[in-house]
């Protein structure tokens, strides 16, 4: 009988092990300008937290880090990416070049830059996933039900414009990047939990 119990206590030990490996967080890190970093809206209405909860929605044990930075140029997200480490299991990378192409920089560049970060991210075996047209594009900031500009808010580019829409997404314009995100992510998470 003390046999049997030691044995069914092992067992449970092994389960509880097996258990906790599968339970494994997926860390995700979503980097790159003022569309990650979702200036002027709440946090739980931003990408990054869309994302997570939709995730988790699904079951799924996710950690997502919001690491937008606004007005950052391409090159400056890239080179913040290359300090990504090991610890990091997926990332996922969004720079609109926006920011590139007010300042002068090539949209050429840019693209340049997403590729680059993509080759170092998988370099390390860390999974990523680049948000880029026909997820995202120009024309979807100049939509007034997605944008801050719809509920009457400008900003000054101080270029000579004056105040002008705001394109920042609002929560929809957000929803909207997750519609058409979600699912190469979430099969990417259960990828990551299959190792």
């Amino acid at each position: 009988m003390i046999r049997l119990k030691l044995a069914v206590a092992a067992l449970a030990g092994i389960a509880a092990l097996v258990t906790g490996a599968a339970a494994q967080t997926v860390s995700i890190v979503v980097i790159g300008d003022s569309n990650v970093a979702g200036t002027g809206v709440s946090a739980e209405d931003r990408y990054p937290s869309q994302l997570e909860a939709a995730l988790r929605a699904k079951g799924l044990d996710v950690r997502v880090s919001n690491q937008g930075i606004n007005g950052e140029i391409s090159s400056a997200t890239a080179s913040r990416a290359g300090w990504i480490g090991s610890g990091t299991d997926i990332v996922v990378y969004w720079n609109g070049c926006q920011n590139d192409r007010r300042l002068g920089y090539s949209l050429d560049a840019c693209a340049a830059n997403g590729r680059n970060t993509a080759e170092a991210m998988r370099a390390k075996g860390i999974a990523f996933y680049g948000i880029r047209a026909p997820v995202h594009s120009l024309q979807m900031h100049r939509n007034p039900s997605m944008t801050l500009g719809g509920s009457g808010r400008t900003m000054d580019f101080r270029d000579g414009r004056g105040p002008v829409p705001d394109g920042h997404f609002n929560r929809a314009g957000y929803a909207q990047i997750l519609k058409g995100t979600l699912g190469p992510i979430q099969k990417m998470v259960i990828e990551v939990q299959k190792k």
